[in-house]
């Protein structure tokens, strides 16, 4: 790891970061909290460089804050590492855990260079990520509304009997179905248009997926996974999306993002 003059490390939560610094030649670190917030982030950086005296190195565990907290310490100039939790050394027995302690010690860990660094997707990355996740959400609500239309009608004693279910046919039976009491019919009707708006969501994210899956740097990596046996467009970008370098994944240098091939002096080794 490059030598910084300067190791921080940042235990981040949804309003606070506590902060602990490591400067240069002192073994014990400065701590403080701030607030969670661009204007708040900006001053810790500059608070820290005006004392540091020299480069820095940020660090904060990845969660559910994403890397919003990354990205803002890049724009000011600095270095972060956003580290992997699971890989993260623990001292056994030791189970109390205080945001002060996890930034100290997060900072003590960075500075003798023994954390585990993710990777960062892009923000163009992270937003086709966010829209395959978002697609497998509604593809489950999708699956749970259509269960729940099934089983109301199974306990009403409808029971579809020409063929396959969400077929056309089963649709237009489904459309053509009327209750004795007004409640079972408002029930039904819900349940109807929960299924037939999610069913068109569906089909509107698979269009957007489809698109984007046209654009570069999407276009090689989804050519190549659809050769598998059982793999198409969606699921291509999916995989695409959630792994974004397919290379990171390996150890020798100079792979392709996507491809995961080695350049051509290693290919003829």
């Amino acid at each position: 790891m490059k030598h910084y003059n300067t190791y921080v490390g940042l235990d981040a939560h949804k309003k606070e970061i506590t902060i602990a610094v490591y400067y240069g030649g002192e073994t014990e670190p400065v701590t403080w909290t701030v607030a969670n917030d661009a204007r708040s982030i900006r001053r810790m950086v500059r608070r820290t460089m005006r004392k540091a005296g020299g480069s820095v190195l940020y660090c904060y565990e990845a969660g559910p804050l994403g890397f919003t907290l990354y990205r803002r310490i890049l724009k000011e100039g600095f270095d972060c590492q956003v580290v992997a939790p699971s890989l993260i050394p623990k001292k056994p027995g030791s189970r109390v855990k205080t945001d002060s302690r996890d930034a100290r010690e997060l900072g003590s860990l960075l500075k003798a260079d023994l954390l585990t660094e993710v990777e960062p997707p892009t923000e163009e990355e992270e937003s086709i990520r966010n829209l395959c996740r978002c697609r497998e959400s509604v593809k489950r609500d999708f699956k749970r509304s259509r269960s729940r239309l099934f089983h109301f009608l199974l306990r009403l004693g409808y029971i579809y009997r020409d063929g396959s279910n969400w077929t056309q046919k089963h649709h237009r039976w489904l459309r053509s179905l009327s209750f004795d009491h007004d409640a079972d019919q408002v029930v039904y009707s819900q349940y109807l248009f929960m299924v037939e708006q999610l069913e068109e969501q569906l089909r509107s994210m698979d269009r957007h997926l489809e698109e984007f899956s046209q654009r570069d740097p999407y276009r090689e990596a989804v050519g190549y996974l659809r050769c598998f046996r059982g793999i198409d467009t969606v699921t291509a970008m999916t995989i695409a999306a959630e792994l974004y370098k397919f290379g990171r994944f390996m150890n020798p240098p100079g792979i392709d993002e996507f491809s995961g091939s080695y350049p051509k002096r290693t290919q003829q080794r």
